[in-house]
């Protein structure tokens, strides 16, 4: 991302880099409706289908979806404490949903954990 700082310290003297020293890596994305990946990326990640993961998504529930992936994000980012792992991939989606459902009352699709909503009611 260049910035106004990075474009204007040349001409300020208070260094010689300018912008064309850089590589641009990515795109800062100001429609927060959409989702923008590179299609080599997307491709070699088997990322080929947005609405399709949005229905498996529906189908399965919020809570489940979110657990599974913050369970990958973490192995993929290289966390080994498998305890912990657990531990975060369990209660960050629920309080999340908890929030969503409560605070905000948005009403998020929670597939076969739809008895949460009936707990939930209940207190």
């Amino acid at each position: 991302m260049i910035t106004f700082e990075l474009a204007t310290y040349k001409k300020l003297g208070t260094s010689d880099l300018t912008w064309e020293n850089y590589a641009p890596l990515c795109r800062v994305n100001t429609d927060a409706a959409a989702i923008t990946v590179g299609a080599k990326w997307a491709a070699s990640n088997n990322i080929t289908d947005l609405a399709g993961f949005i229905d498996y998504c529906k189908s399965c529930g919020y809570i489940l979806c979110a657990m599974v992936l913050s369970m990958i994000i973490m192995i993929l980012i290289g966390k080994r404490n498998w305890l912990q792992m657990i531990f975060v991939s369990v209660l960050v989606p629920l309080l999340m949903w908890l929030v969503f459902y409560k605070v905000l009352t948005v009403n998020i699709p929670l597939g076969p954990l739809n008895f949460l909503r009936t707990l939930v009611d209940m207190i």
